[in-house]
């Protein structure tokens, strides 16, 4: 199965366990239901499934009207840059249904479009950004036994947040590793075990971290691996207790965002006086940004090796990973 056959899956399974649900978006029931992601919502008489027009301030005003009734329901968004439209709804109104006690649920799936050749209109690869405006929680769809427990849990749950998956991966075969260890409340994932480094995986950078620690294992470091999918509230505690015993840290993003929570990390592991060596690998971020380039994320991997390999090296922010336009 490919990330969005399994993630549209994961939502219709738990669509079928939710008494009623109203779902709603463009084009989730027509055409190509968002490139599959909506395909068959419908799977029982309490779920309403209702094309709307594109008018994202609206349908976020309307969800939140709902939720403030008690009602669940989710709102499919067919690209997250859109949701700007509807950024006062999820700043102001979501602070007044919050104060309000509602006790609805209220999920906006908004599609990260990070495919690249999509346009101006397509830049907000940045979800740590977007989500610090109104305080919501949010989580990044990058794995597809992450997103399987994020969406059983989240979906339709009391509350407000985001539920993003990458476009880029939608017709990637999906990785079925299941996890070592889960956290699904604080969105944190442990995918393998090592002593050699800790490595962690932002945003929908979790395939790239797959890789490198394949390869830091085939040259005898393997190392523990932990992909982090929420992006607000995370609790640091399994991380950091890995980072006390390897002593070496490789951050990994892949996303455009100045609000990176892996620099939060580092302040956590900072405050607990936990010593390391520390080695961020994030996506630049340059002026070809703004206009349409392929947005992929590659590492210099043998570099990572190199830094690995040294018998003495103190903290460093060089960057190795960067976007190839």
């Amino acid at each position: 199965m490919t990330f969005v056959e399994i993630i549209n899956a994961a939502i219709r399974e738990r669509l079928a366990r939710a008494d009623r649900v109203v779902c709603f978006g463009q084009n989730i029931t027509v055409a190509s239901c968002l490139s599959g992601l909506t395909r068959d919502l419908a799977v029982h008489a309490g779920i309403e499934a209702i094309n709307t027009p594109n008018c994202e301030n609206a349908m976020a005003g309307f969800g939140f009207g709902l939720m403030l009734e008690g009602v669940d329901s989710i709102f499919f968004v067919k690209q997250l840059d859109f949701l700007l439209l509807a950024a006062d709804q999820m700043v102001n109104t979501w602070n007044m249904a919050r104060q309000a006690g509602a006790t609805g649920s209220f999920t906006i799936v908004p599609i990260v479009v990070d495919s690249g050749f999509e346009g101006p209109q397509s830049r907000l690869n940045n979800l740590a950004d977007f989500c610090s405006l109104g305080d919501f929680e949010a989580y990044a769809l990058s794995d597809a036994n992450a997103a399987e427990t994020i969406i059983a849990r989240h979906l339709v749950a009391p509350g407000f947040r985001l539920l993003a998956p990458s476009q880029r991966l939608f017709r990637s075969a999906a990785d079925q590793e299941a996890p070592e260890g889960i956290d699904g409340e604080a969105g944190i994932f442990k995918l393998a075990s090592g002593d050699a480094a800790t490595v962690v995986a932002f945003n929908f950078a979790w395939p790239q971290a797959r890789s490198l620690r394949a390869v830091l294992a085939a040259a005898g470091h393997p190392a523990d691996l932990f992909g982090v999918a929420a992006v607000n509230r995370i609790d640091w505690t399994a991380i950091a207790e890995s980072v006390a015993r390897t002593g070496r840290l490789i951050l990994i993003d892949d996303s455009r965002s100045m609000n990176r929570p892996g620099e939060r990390l580092r302040s956590a592991l900072a405050d607990r006086g936990i010593a390391h060596r520390a080695l961020p690998l994030y996506r630049r971020i340059d002026r070809r940004d703004l206009s349409p380039n392929p947005d992929r994320f590659v590492l210099d991997e043998a570099a990572v090796l190199e830094w690995i390999a040294r018998s003495e090296f103190s903290v460093t922010d060089r960057t190795i990973g960067h976007a190839h336009g």
